[in-house]
């Protein structure tokens, strides 16, 4: 399981609440995985404007996140969802995104040092 650097202070949005941080964090999770899951569906259907409602939807947990890569990707996919590279390196982003997240909530442990 891979992690991603996360560029979030989510102190200057929580206020230090710990209950409000997980919170947070949880509509995080729910986004980046609804995100995923749209441009399955659109794919599947072979229709964009799945994918780009759930970006709209999704763009404050965007912004928040404030990373780059991952804003440039889901730019990418949305001019073209059939592109393998794209969403190969869109979903590979969102997985790492979701597992540092959940290690910022508590829900797993940080992977060994190698592995």
């Amino acid at each position: 399981m891979n992690n991603r650097p996360l560029f979030v202070d989510f102190d200057l949005y929580t206020h230090d609440d710990p209950d409000f941080k997980k919170e947070l964090i949880g509509l995080m999770l729910k986004d980046v995985s609804e995100l995923q899951s749209s441009l399955a569906l659109a794919q599947e259907l072979d229709d964009v404007s799945i994918y780009q409602k759930a970006c709209h939807k999704m763009n404050s947990t965007l912004t928040i996140l404030d990373d780059k890569e991952l804003i440039n990707v889901v730019a990418e996919v949305k001019k073209d969802i059939k592109n393998p590279e794209g969403t190969s390196f869109f979903n590979r982003l969102c997985s790492e995104i979701i597992n540092s997240l959940k290690m910022n909530q508590g829900q797993l442990e940080p992977s060994p040092a190698g592995f």
